[in-house]
């Protein structure tokens, strides 16, 4: 009856039309045009720097990873020859790269036979993008990599119908500028107009079921700090089983005290420093005081971004200014949906989590400690609940506590370094089950050691039923 009452409020209300200037800086991170006639695109990660063409070196593309998976599509629709140099940030050890050319269309007897079968019959498309035609098969490559980047260039020639990868970083481009009639001559008669597009996939596969660390509110406190990024690195010791190593880390907010730019380049750094696994991050309201947004993304990538990671999509969003902004709700709407984060290439997970910086309600409902509007966190919780998320986490309060709010639980963990309200300062640990499907799915077998159907919110662990998603509390003495 509550997450009823929940939604008509938010549809009586409406919500507040807040606007950041980080929307067109997470955007704008997800693009780049090193070339007039090339245009760069990435999913799983954010373009912190293009640095121009020097000394006859290609422009080089600044990528930072933002999840396990991370995707990268350079589109050529010019004639001349090209070349662009990527540098990737923040992937883990193991990565497996492959790539791919492929044209921007399809034959035209391919879609008319498409069309007359309605859908049944398809062929010479690419499986992951039915609209596109592969120029070869899927191939691995090794970037160079440089401590802890990645680099490689694409050199691309549209009017040849060709593309070629070089670890590391090209010499200058010599030769005849190309030209466009040649495809028709390449044997792709009929997508002579098709812009040439090179995918890129750098992917730490994830052996379900894994286990991963957040914790946020540091508010600057190095010491605090140091001591929780020791605790977790010492949870991804190799010598601990598989499920129970940390993969990745994500931190939820206020990880400065005043949001300069310097402190968080000092901040980023210092987290590279001092944690050997990838961590991400979104901001809290401490990380915005000053204003510095292009520095923001600069330094963490996006604050607003989603991971398929196994069996779960995380949803990590920007609550930064107490609120979600329209484009969070249309990109929450989106996530909770079906839609692939790129290029389908396995199904969507089942399971959803969101973590952020902000509540949408203060548990005490008296200090202000929830989003700024009432009707959009409303909004929030019915739009949850719509979707049976069973789970948020998040940072601003600085204490542990556990909050029903209308059948969604938020976790208030605000323990990573800001003056405790009470109880010792703290960080988490997320292990995610394999087999999840979404909480309210009818029960299916779950295997043959189960001996009883697992239903939707379980998985079935050595035989016995278990939720999808646990939140553990560390504490740090």
């Amino acid at each position: 009856m509550r997450a009823k009452g929940l939604i008509l409020l938010w549809f009586l209300a409406g919500c507040t039309t807040l606007e950041t200037g980080r929307d067109e800086a997470n955007a704008a991170a997800g693009t780049a045009k090193p070339h007039p006639s090339v245009a760069v695109s990435v999913q799983g990660g954010a373009i912190t720097e293009l640095v121009p063409a020097t000394g006859g070196r290609p422009p080089r593309v600044h990528v930072r990873a933002q999840s396990l998976d991370l995707r990268l599509e350079l589109r050529d629709t010019g004639c001349a020859p090209s070349a662009v140099t990527f540098e990737v940030s923040h992937l883990p050890a193991g990565v497996q790269a492959s790539w791919r050319p492929l044209l921007d269309a399809v034959l035209p007897e391919v879609a008319a036979s498409r069309e007359a079968s309605g859908g049944a019959v398809d062929f010479l498309a690419d499986p992951d993008d039915r609209d596109r035609t592969p120029l070869a098969a899927e191939r691995t490559f090794d970037p160079q990599v440089e401590g802890t980047v990645r680099v490689w260039t694409v050199r691309t020639d549209r009017g040849a119908g060709r593309a070629e990868l070089l670890p590391g970083v090209a010499p200058a481009l010599t030769g005849e500028a190309g030209a466009c009639t040649t495809l028709e001559a390449a044997g792709a008669t009929g997508l002579g107009a098709a812009a040439l597009v090179v995918r890129h996939r750098l992917q730490r596969p994830i052996k379900n079921p894994f286990r991963f660390a957040v914790f946020g509110n540091n508010a600057g406190d190095g010491d605090r700090r140091r001591q929780i990024t020791a605790a977790i690195t010492a949870a991804a010791s190799d010598t601990l089983p598989d499920r129970e190593r940390v993969l990745f880390v994500v931190i939820n907010g206020d990880l400065t005290e005043e949001g300069t730019a310097s402190e968080l380049r000092a901040v980023s750094a210092a987290l590279d420093a001092e944690l050997p696994m990838p961590w991400y991050a979104t901001v809290g309201e401490r990380d915005l005081i000053s204003g510095a947004t292009t520095s923001v993304v600069q330094a963490l990538g996006q604050t607003t971004y989603a991971i398929d990671a196994g069996a779960t999509r995380l949803m990590i969003m920007d609550s930064g200014d107490a609120a979600f902004t329209l484009k969070t709700f249309d990109l929450l709407d989106t996530w909770l949906g079906d839609t692939p984060l790129a290029w389908p290439t396995a199904p969507v997970p089942p399971a959803r989590l969101l973590i952020t910086h902000t509540p949408p309600f203060d548990p005490y409902g008296t200090r202000g400690g929830g989003f700024k509007s009432r009707q959009d966190a409303a909004r929030l919780v019915a739009t949850l609940r719509r979707a049976q998320v069973p789970l948020v986490l998040t940072a601003q309060l600085a204490r542990f506590q556990r909050q029903d709010v209308a059948g969604v639980e938020v976790i208030h963990a605000g323990g990573g370094g800001a003056p405790m309200e009470a109880g010792a300062h703290h960080w988490l640990t997320v292990d995610v089950g394999a087999d999840c499907r979404p909480p309210g799915a009818p029960g299916e077998p779950e295997g043959a050691n189960c001996g009883e159907r697992c239903g939707g919110g379980l998985w079935c662990d050595d035989g016995t039923c278990r939720p999808c998603v646990v939140v553990t509390r560390r504490d740090i003495e």
